[in-house]
């Protein structure tokens, strides 16, 4: 007995020895934290291990909506984002949010009139790319035309026209570019919807969640739990439970395969096209968003134009083999009658649409593994993929002669 006690001493002195060397090298170089873990720590302990590396609550600001919606938090003006590059290149990407707080070089927002104002998600946003690299940017470079981004991630289209409400229509823009990303906009619209009927199982409740006194203060307890969580996360996705998506894919392109969507993320694009081929949702939530935002161009004299771009596996249709037999006509369908959709609406509210997938499908068989048009882990486009959409949108308007109203 003498001797158990013993052990366990011992055992329990080097695992508090052990714990409290992790604790202060943790916060001496909180910058070894894998993104995947600090996602799982508690609120305020995140905020404080990825300042300077993430976007953070506390850099954000609350934009007052008069539309009903969910809070819509916009980043605030001057704060520094960085980002690794996602495919592990191990360059770094930094940013400075302008005046405003959206991705824009300095000086874009002096103009008392601007020619063409974006309103996107993070496909519009400079999302791991160079404010000077999006496709916005890339429209102004190529045109002479002054062009501001007000995209934000992370929010859907009814969030964008709050956006421009508030900071778009007093520059009086001759264009305004809707962009709509075929992967979780409808998602998004959905999420509006239900946020307005008050479904109290899909709102984000306003209690905030208890955590022991070690979740509270500890890095290294935090680092425990998200490491429990994820394997937990990997042995339900090892014994394949029915609840688990798997939208995996590689591309078999010029005689090579390359993996995308490696950490299975944007799964619910996947439970989403379920839904809609289940007859459970369908495309009206979108009508409110593309009536006020047709609205609001008369009111404000500018020329409303919808631009689709449609997820990676849809601009690599051709070479993509998903893990996931099934999604092989499940997807392609998807995207195909989201594009149906905007292109009635358009015909019948008056909106200009442009498709932009048959370009990226274009530019996509041009492709290869060191140029790709999206990135690999987190699908969103890449410097290339930006300049392919910026070029399609200028094509565009010169072929529709707005360059000279």
């Amino acid at each position: 007995m003498k001797r158990f006690i013993q052990l366990s001493f011992q055992t329990l002195l080097i695992a508090a020895i052990t714990f409290s060397l992790a604790e202060a090298a943790l916060r001496l170089f909180p910058g070894i934290i894998p993104p995947g873990l600090l996602y799982h720590f508690e609120p305020e302990l995140r905020q404080e291990a990825a300042l300077g590396r993430f976007l953070t609550y506390g850099q954000t600001v609350l934009l007052e909506r008069d539309d009903g919606g969910p809070p819509l938090r916009l980043v605030k003006p001057r704060t520094n984002l960085h980002w690794k590059n996602p495919d592990g290149k191990g360059q770094t990407i930094t940013n400075t949010t302008d005046e405003n707080g959206f991705c824009n070089p300095e000086g874009r927002y002096v103009p008392r009139q601007i020619d063409v104002i974006t309103i996107g998600d993070s496909f519009t946003w400079c999302h791991a790319v160079t404010a000077d690299h999006t496709w916005t940017e890339g429209m102004a470079r190529y045109t002479g035309m002054s062009a501001y981004n007000l995209g934000r991630g992370a929010v859907g289209l009814y969030e964008h026209i709050q956006i421009l409400k508030k900071f778009g229509l007093q520059k009086k823009p001759r264009i305004v570019i809707l962009a709509v990303y075929e992967g979780n906009d409808l998602r998004d619209a959905q999420r509006y919807h239900a946020y307005r009927r008050e479904i109290p199982s899909l709102h984000q409740s306003d209690a905030k969640p208890s955590y022991s006194l070690l979740r509270r203060y500890s890095y290294a307890a935090n680092i425990l739990y998200s490491v429990r969580y994820k394997l937990r996360k990997k042995f339900r996705y090892l014994t394949k439970k029915t609840d688990d998506t798997d939208f995996r894919y590689q591309l078999l392109l010029h005689g090579q395969e390359i993996a995308f969507n490696i950490e299975n993320t944007d799964v619910d694009e996947v439970q989403f096209a379920k839904r809609l081929q289940n007859r459970e949702i369908d495309f009206q939530l979108f009508d409110d968003v593309v009536e006020q935002f047709v609205m609001l161009s008369v009111r404000n004299a500018f020329v409303p134009v919808v631009a689709y771009i449609p997820s990676a596996h849809t601009a690599y249709e051709k070479y993509v083999q998903f893990a996931d037999s099934t999604l092989s006509t499940l997807m392609p369908e998807f995207s195909r009658q989201q594009r149906d959709y905007f292109q009635r609406k358009g015909q019948q509210l008056g909106f200009l649409f442009v498709d932009l997938t048959p370009r990226l499908q274009t530019a996509a068989a041009e492709s290869s593994i060191d140029d790709l048009l999206y990135l690999r882990r987190t699908l969103h486009l890449t410097v290339r993929g930006h300049d392919v959409v910026a070029k399609e949108l200028v094509e565009f308007i010169q072929n529709q002669d707005l360059e000279s109203e």
